[in-house]
């Protein structure tokens, strides 16, 4: 029994390691959503209000129709003939990243690329 003590020990160190350096290794990266061809998300490594400010200079840039709700920080408007849906969301309840969610839809097609470009360019302006 003595000797298990320190191998549960390193394990529960261990496991408790995995958790921060995963979620450093999804920052700055766009993943598609699994289940809808319309978009998907990118973690960035800023406050959520920062985030929201950015998106909402994107927004009003680039699209058209524009409707703003602050408190669910939620924008949607339409980019390129397409309908949008920006989301700011805290990441995991951190103060420091924030996960921006964008889909776009053309019509009855998805369009993640669209998608893609806005949430690139939102995460440029942080």
């Amino acid at each position: 029994m003595k000797n298990l003590l320190p191998i549960l020990a390193i394990t529960s160190i261990l496991g408790s390691c995995a958790l921060p350096y995963a979620a450093a290794a999804a920052i700055g990266i766009w993943s598609y959503d699994e289940y809808s061809d319309e978009g998907g998300e990118i973690v960035v490594e800023t406050t959520p209000a920062r985030a929201w400010e950015a998106a909402k200079r994107v927004a009003r840039s680039r699209g058209t129709d524009l409707e703003i709700a602050e408190a669910p920080r939620r924008i949607t408007c339409r980019i390129d003939e397409a309908d949008i849906l920006i989301e700011v969301l805290p990441f995991q309840r951190t103060l420091e990243l924030a996960e921006i969610k964008v889909s776009a839809r053309q019509l009855i097609r998805g369009r993640a690329d669209i998608a893609r470009n806005i949430a690139d360019e939102i995460a440029s302006k942080l």
